[in-house]
């Protein structure tokens, strides 16, 4: 048993004794004390978001208050605008394969 608490619940007990002349029993136990107070809850981090293209937002996978980790996936985005554009790009890298591998087979 931790001998500084042992002595203070002695020292209580005492000064319960010299208040009234009935006897009480020692008991071992925490002291505690519940103080309300108010506060206000802040986040510790907290970042904002922009977006680099214009699209729409598909799902949402996290809820606003949730712990993350680094690399979750937080949202799921559509660009039609950035779709239609890689479509094209991989059109133009097809037509430009078919351009060297018929040039290959002129040589």
């Amino acid at each position: 048993m931790n001998r500084g608490r042992f002595s203070g619940l002695l020292l209580l007990a005492g000064a319960a004794l010299a208040q009234s002349p009935e006897l009480v029993q020692v008991k071992a136990g925490n002291l505690s004390r519940n103080v309300p107070v108010t506060g206000e809850f802040a986040p510790y981090q907290s970042v904002d978001l922009h977006a680099r293209v214009s699209g729409f937002v598909e799902r949402i996978t996290v809820d606003r208050g949730s712990v993350v980790n680094e690399g979750q996936l937080l949202a799921t985005l559509s660009a039609p605008e950035m779709d239609a554009q890689l479509a094209e790009a991989q059109a133009r890298a097809g037509a430009a394969e078919a351009r060297v591998a018929e040039a290959k087979a002129r040589l």
